[in-house]
């Protein structure tokens, strides 16, 4: 009887120390996948900054560089006083605001996010510029590598891969004379040559006889139309990138083949805006937004009044690749949808299922300086 009692004394204990464990194992494993899931929320917030950082860092690179070869300057039309003929269209930065064509997925649910499209004329080969021997009305005949100026540009005129990299169909080729008069015209087709590479252009140079007399005297180097725009992905309706792409200056919208770099995934907004410097009396060195779509008595006055863009600022929002349950959609948690200067937003909508939850977003903010841009040259289409 006493081995009896003993052996229900172990079974007891045996089930409470299973029981314990049990009880012991369960936490563990709540406590494991409320860190895995804290870990992943973590690690896609992680993901979402680097890109983010990485995709300003290079638009604002692109914004220094805007008219780095001609386009830096304007007068009042925006048109720079050097360019020797008018160019409609060539601006060193171009805004396209608030686009109707906006992702379905930007703007539906009530997210109310239509983002800017951005096209920048940029550098395209290190400001490295090619002395010319022969210039007609739409052809460009350059020197050989021994007679141009510097190693670099002897380096581009002598090898055929890096001439034909750099002054491609469809950039722009720069063109300036001496006495500070330029052109800026849309290469058609580039053929190599040791003896001096052909380029030919779109439309004539200007009859500016600086530029078509001066023969050897000239130098050129190659643009390129840079934009900068939120686009569906082709393959995930729900998903929006942030897209570089290099545009066909001839057109002004098809993009170059292979020159199209996915620069940051599932962003909701990018806006660019500029920030003016206006020269009168009472507001010598105040600053204000840039905003030419005013089109009100004091406002035109104003806008008259600017001189210089003093800087540019740059927003961009991502959200994380999936929806956090602990977000939900709900009457009382609605934000109004941001405008341009407080867009910062902690959630974002993607399905209208109820209980999926809402993605995390986070938003980055960038001030770039442009001292060398003039009111016209910061020209917003709506």
């Amino acid at each position: 009887m006493r081995r009896a009692r003993q052996r229900g004394f172990t079974l007891v204990e045996l089930l409470i120390a299973g029981l314990m464990s049990a009880l012991v194992l369960l936490a563990v494993y709540f406590v494991f996948i409320a860190n895995t899931t804290q870990y992943y929320r973590q690690e896609q917030i992680v993901q979402m900054q680097e890109s983010m950082r990485f995709a300003v860092e290079l638009l604002k690179t692109d914004l220094r560089n805007a008219g780095r070869l001609g386009i830096v300057r304007g007068d009042g039309d925006g048109r720079d006083p050097r360019l020797c003929t008018d160019r409609p269209g060539v601006r060193a930065v171009q805004l396209f605001e608030n686009e109707p064509d906006s992702p379905a997925v930007l703007t539906r649910f009530g997210n109310g996010l239509r983002p800017d499209r951005v096209q920048l004329i940029v550098d395209a080969g290190g400001a490295v510029m090619l002395r010319t021997r022969q210039v007609s009305p739409d052809q460009v005949v350059l020197a050989p590598a021994l007679e141009q100026p510097t190693a670099e540009a002897r380096a581009i005129a002598g090898s055929e891969e890096r001439f034909e990299a750099q002054f491609r169909p469809g950039t722009y080729l720069s063109i300036s004379a001496p006495g500070n008069a330029f052109d800026m015209v849309p290469i058609t087709n580039v053929a190599f040559a040791e003896a001096g590479s052909t380029i030919t252009l779109s439309q004539n140079v200007c009859l500016d006889n600086r530029i078509r007399t001066c023969g050897q005297s000239c130098l050129v180097g190659a643009a390129q139309l840079v934009e900068y725009a939120v686009e569906a992905h082709p393959d995930e309706a729900e998903r929006t990138d942030l897209l570089r792409r290099v545009i066909d200056a001839r057109n002004g919208r098809t993009a170059l083949d292979g020159l199209t770099l996915t620069v940051a995934e599932y962003v909701v907004n990018l806006q660019v805006w500029g920030l003016d410097r206006v020269a009168s009396a009472t507001t010598m060195g105040a600053e204000r937004e840039l905003d030419p779509a005013r089109e009100d008595a004091a406002g035109a006055a104003t806008l008259a009044q600017i001189q210089t863009v003093r800087s540019l600022g740059v927003l961009l929002a991502a959200r994380t690749p999936r929806e956090d349950a602990e977000y939900v959609v709900a009457p009382d948690r609605a934000v109004a949808p941001p405008d341009r200067r407080a867009a910062d937003r902690a959630w974002f909508e993607v399905d209208d299922t109820p209980g999926t939850g809402l993605a995390r977003v986070a938003t980055l903010k960038a001030q770039v300086e442009a001292t060398n841009l003039y009111r016209g040259e910061l020209d917003a289409v709506d």
